[in-house]
């Protein structure tokens, strides 16, 4: 009774105001870490890295989230009143990597993205200490051991099969709009503004798809055939991409592409969040995060070993493989994912 009168306190005393604050902090923190990501495979062509490099260094995004989400997770559930000096060192590391990519990539080109990476790393910083921050005092949040976290997240119902598929569409991304579709778009003979139309044309239904789900309410059946639909639409669209040499016909590919996971990723995440208890809330995270994350390492990997054997073309009908294949994961376990 105790922590449910200190949870209803705690909503009474967030305004609109603060859920602006920190909508603004998760802004800039994405922005930051994302804007230079279609330029960089680009940036690493420039420098006259093989396919096989540039794939090895884009996936290396993924090594130290496979490592640290998960301690971290747990972590955090154990410094919960610390939360916000944890949010504000998270940007302080944001802010010092975005300044060496800027100062490295302002000598070669191709750098106005770091420098807007740098800005919206220094902007979520000063965002970051306006942030208000309701931690219930430690005697009202139930807490448990490490071990004891690890063993309960381990043994949680479905979740090992929601990381799987969001490893999937998350190899998938890296793989295509975060890895080769920029290099792809170029070897076509694209130039930036045409390839700023391509990254439109993903991002925004992408963005769209995301924002419905706070207006649309989806069942649980319904979750199920939106990501099966998605997951099929998603793999035919990889596969017609090496069919496509017009801007239109790319722009068309990776606006479907976008809107499908668009649905995919926030679908998923969901239903991680659902199947966990409150105490476990951040190690759910950090568990699923840390795993998804693989396909992050896996992905570019895989593609820049593709590209290198068996050219651009072939990348894409890989991803397109991996989206059947998490079809596939769904449909086998359709009776037990989501119920």
């Amino acid at each position: 009774m105790e922590i449910q009168q200190t949870l209803i306190h705690e909503k009474k005393t967030m305004s609109a105001r603060d859920h602006a604050v920190f909508l603004c902090m998760v802004f800039c923190f994405w922005f930051a870490g994302y804007i230079y990501v279609p330029v960089f495979g680009l940036y690493l062509e420039d420098k006259s890295f093989s396919y096989g490099a540039i794939g090895i260094i884009l996936g290396s995004y993924g090594v130290t989230q496979i490592l640290l989400r998960f301690p971290l997770g747990l972590l955090a559930d154990f410094l919960f009143s610390l939360r916000k000096q944890l949010l504000i060192t998270g940007f302080l590391f944001s802010l010092i990597s975005i300044v060496f990519c800027g100062f490295a990539a302002a000598h070669l080109g191709r750098h106005v993205p770091f420098w807007m990476a740098l800005a919206a790393s220094v902007a979520g910083l000063i965002i970051c200490c306006f942030i208000k921050d309701p931690s219930s005092s430690p005697g009202t949040r139930e807490t448990i051991s490490i071990s004891q976290s690890i063993k309960e997240t381990l043994v949680l119902p479905k979740l090992k099969t929601l990381t799987t598929l969001s490893l999937t569409a998350h190899a998938i991304l890296f793989m295509t709009v975060f890895g080769f579709t920029p290099i792809y778009t170029n070897r076509l003979g694209m130039n930036d503004i045409e390839l700023l139309w391509v990254m439109s044309s993903f991002f925004l239904p992408h963005a769209a798809a995301t924002l419905s789900l706070a207006v649309f309410h989806f069942t649980k059946h319904n979750i199920r055939r939106t990501l099966i639909t998605c997951f099929a639409v998603t793999g035919i669209c990889l596969c017609c991409i090496p069919l496509s040499a017009s801007l239109l016909s790319i722009c068309f590919t990776h606006a479907v592409i976008g809107l499908a996971l668009g649905f995919v990723f926030p679908l998923l995440l969901g239903q991680a969040v659902d199947i966990s208890s409150a105490r476990l809330k951040m190690s759910v995270m950090g568990f699923y995060q840390s795993f998804y994350a693989l396909g992050i390492f896996i992905g570019p990997m895989l593609a820049g070993k593709i590209a290198q054997t068996f050219g651009l073309n072939d990348v894409f009908i890989a991803a397109g493989i991996l989206a059947f294949a998490a079809l596939g994961i769904i449909l086998i376990k359709r009776n037990h994912m989501i119920d």
